[in-house]
């Protein structure tokens, strides 16, 4: 299929990060988190680092958001509220995730139409749209969801929410809005609900008997700190950062230190 031309600027630097310089961004990216471990029908509890991008100055982050990573997002954070609830039944309507491009617009150059920025108009109509959908479909759930972030993709603007409060779990609740690009009201939506009721089966049985700082000294020696471009919505480019990450947690009932895999 041929696509688009896609032009975008890349802010170029030296690189300049290390662990040391950003290991206090370190230590607050320790969560303890429970992993899921079907075949014991239980939940591990592990102190893993969470990923995220460290600018270059080492002042700033940008978020990691799986699945959205590698889109144009515009960050949010957005607690969604309302007072009155819509009692219309949501239509959902079926979408396309297929892009139609001709060769004709490839030869010509067009900007990719998933690169347009999301203005603050459109932003307003998001979330208008936003809030009526939950007051439809999740009506007693006023203050409970956080949009996290919009970005265009097939055509589509996208809008990714998580639940504001819930426990350090690996799998946490969220949901994906498709909100049409011309009209701005909400098509379809994912809700991962129903995969998480596996958690209810689980027994939360392991005592915690290490600490965060135990923890962060056992990881150490295991944390990456790798250089990688990531956009920046507010700077309307890529800029170099640290990616912060570690594939190995500690087990905070006997401070065994293990691969993620194997939880």
């Amino acid at each position: 299929m041929t696509e688009f031309w896609r032009i975008v600027i890349v802010k170029q630097e030296k690189y300049s990060l290390s662990l040391e310089q950003v290991e206090k961004l370190a230590k607050e990216q320790l969560k303890l988190v429970e992993f899921p471990v079907i075949e014991q029908k239980k939940l591990i509890p592990a102190f893993a680092i969470e990923e995220i991008y460290i600018k270059n100055n080492g002042l700033s982050t940008l978020p990691y958001e799986f699945f959205v990573d590698d889109k144009f997002s515009l960050q949010m954070d957005k607690v969604i509220e309302w007072d009155d609830s819509i009692q219309e039944i949501f239509q959902s309507k079926i979408i396309a995730l297929i892009e139609n491009v001709t060769p004709d617009q490839a030869f010509q150059c067009e900007p990719h139409p998933d690169l347009r920025p999301i203005t603050e108009e459109e932003i307003k109509m998001c979330v208008r749209n936003i809030k009526d959908f939950l007051s439809q479909e999740y009506m007693n759930d006023s203050g409970k969801w956080v949009l996290k972030t919009l970005y265009r993709d097939k055509g589509y603007i996208h809008a990714t929410l998580k639940a504001k409060e819930q426990k350090e779990r690996v799998f946490k609740r969220k949901m994906k809005l498709f909100i049409d690009s011309k009209t701005y009201q909400i098509l379809n939506y994912m809700d991962n609900k129903p995969f998480l009721e596996m958690y209810l089966e689980l027994e939360e049985t392991e005592e915690i008997k290490v600490t965060k700082e135990e923890a962060f000294e056992k990881l150490k020696d295991f944390i990456e700190l790798k250089p990688f471009y990531k956009y920046d919505c507010e700077q309307g480019y890529y800029v170099l950062c640290g990616k912060l990450d570690c594939q190995y947690a500690v087990k905070a009932n006997k401070g065994e230190v293990v691969e993620l895999n194997e939880l």
